[in-house]
């Protein structure tokens, strides 16, 4: 198993929707981990990297699984839309204790942003475009207590 550098308020904060923000609540959220990719495919010798894998897949399990030729990227096993779709960012609220999701309040401190999410008692904030994009962000920073 490989380590992952830690991640700063500032990368989770200005984390676009998408894979990159899927790739770090899989990670630190649902406790997803790193393995090496595979070295090698039909053709022989190949560059690998990481590939992140649920925590209840064997390393095996995930081998079987990848394609048998070129580099796997690390996302190749995240398949849900925390970050973009609300019924899948619906497992980050149950995963967490969303204290609150609120929706166009004055006074924001991000004005253009339309989401405020807190969760947990240390009140961890976060804003977004959408309520999943700011779900997944306030997730962030309670798990990694930033």
């Amino acid at each position: 198993m490989t380590q992952t550098a830690a991640l700063t308020r500032e990368q989770v904060i200005n984390a676009e929707p998408g894979t990159d923000l899927n790739v770090m609540v899989a990670e630190h959220v649902f406790n997803w981990r790193r393995i090496l990719g595979p070295d090698n495919d039909y053709d022989g010798p190949v560059e690998y990297g990481e590939v992140l894998i649920p925590p209840n897949m064997s390393e095996a399990h995930a081998y079987a699984m990848m394609p048998p030729r070129g580099r796997i990227p690390l996302y190749i096993f995240v398949n849900r839309e925390w970050s973009s779709d609300m019924t899948a960012a619906w497992e980050v609220v149950e995963k967490l204790k969303v204290s609150q999701v609120t929706r166009n309040e004055s006074g924001f401190s991000h004005s253009d942003l339309k989401y405020r999410v807190i969760i947990g008692k240390n009140q961890h904030v976060a804003y977004g475009d959408t309520a999943p994009e700011a779900i997944c962000k306030a997730a962030l920073l309670a798990v990694l207590d930033l």
